[in-house]
């Protein structure tokens, strides 16, 4: 993958990537890079290597790898990232479909009303400006509800601005095993998800009913959208060229837009608040199985997931196994050898 602006230095210039990072801001670097390296964890003679990856990255990123080839010719296994799967029974299937109509309905503003008529003349005149710097296409969403809006801007900006969701470190990992046969050990934990017909008929008539709570939402998108592109472009400039330590100073997580966390409650959607905490057990005892049963494996894992405090390297560490830094010169708290 690659990211877009070309370095230019004269010969005598030695190039800094702390440097780069400071005077890019928004915009990404481009060409073929490696990311950064592997964390090592050791079982005896058993290894895990751990390749942390970062979201969103820029979509153009050339991703290509040596450390990671190498380990992989070696590699007995490759353990998937952690997750959550919801699992709908046929009966909420059939649920969701009687109230689609309606749903659909409720993406809209009632009658000829637009978004200039709703809004904040302040929020409009910045949804105008940044629809406009990012290249949205904001005629199909005047039409729209703020909070659906706010969503479909935050999307496509994002895609104008040079960045993908797309996991592309983890399907190549991936696709990879599956060329060589490869286990690939699944991580992902499963929850039932419920659906309350009457708490979601009831969200849809709310968003139906009133646009207040939205607005509210659809104003903080618009007014920590810059903010959010810039902590993007940090976070994937320093990942692209292996800055772990700029990555730690950063303190990065995933970023979610305002509105999504709104249309959630109102819509009723199931809140599972242990739900991060039974993903990162499920993940660890992955771990753990794969290093009593294979002698190489590779993992790859958000690093914000690695790194956090009572992440994933600080929990294998106090348990007893043996962590290394991708330069070897650091350990992860409770690592004594």
């Amino acid at each position: 993958m690659a990211l877009a602006a070309s370095i230019s230095a004269t010969p005598n210039t030695q190039y800094n990537p702390e440097d780069e990072i400071k005077q890019l801001e928004t915009v990404l670097v481009s060409g073929t890079k490696p990311g950064p390296g592997m964390w090592r964890v050791s079982n005896g003679s058993h290894v895990m290597w751990l390749l942390g990856t970062v979201n969103p990255l820029p979509k153009q990123l050339k991703w290509q790898s040596t450390e990671v080839a190498k380990v992989l010719e070696s590699t007995n296994a490759v353990l998937a990232p952690p997750g959550a799967e919801a699992e709908i029974s046929a009966g909420d299937v059939v649920k969701m479909a009687m109230l689609a109509r309606s749903a659909i309905k409720a993406t809209k503003l009632p009658g000829r009303q637009t978004l200039e008529d709703v809004l904040p003349a302040e929020a409009y005149a910045q949804w105008k400006l940044l629809t406009e710097k990012h290249a949205f296409n904001n005629s199909k969403s005047e039409r729209l509800r703020p909070v659906f809006a706010a969503q479909e801007f935050y999307d496509g900006a994002i895609d104008h601005a040079g960045f993908t969701r797309f996991d592309v470190i983890w399907n190549t990992i991936k696709t990879a095993a599956v060329e060589r046969n490869l286990p690939i050990i699944e991580t992902k934990i499963t929850y039932p998800l419920k659906i309350d017909r009457k708490k979601y008929k009831a969200g849809i008539q709310s968003l139906s009913s009133s646009t207040l709570g939205d607005v509210a939402c659809f104003s903080e998108t618009m007014e920590k959208f810059e903010a959010n592109i810039e902590d993007f472009s940090k976070v994937s400039n320093s990942w692209v060229v292996g800055d772990i330590e700029e990555l730690e100073r950063l303190k990065f997580s995933e970023i979610n837009p305002p509105c999504k966390s709104y249309y959630d409650s109102v819509m009723g959607f199931q809140k599972r608040e242990s739900l991060v905490g039974e993903q990162d057990l499920a993940w660890i005892a992955a771990a753990e199985s794969a290093l009593s049963s294979h002698a190489v494996t590779i993992a790859v894992v958000p690093l914000y997931d690695m790194l956090k405090p009572g992440g994933f390297l600080e929990v294998l560490s106090l348990k007893g196994y043996r962590v290394q830094s991708p330069d070897g010169s650091r350990k992860a708290d409770g690592d004594e050898s």
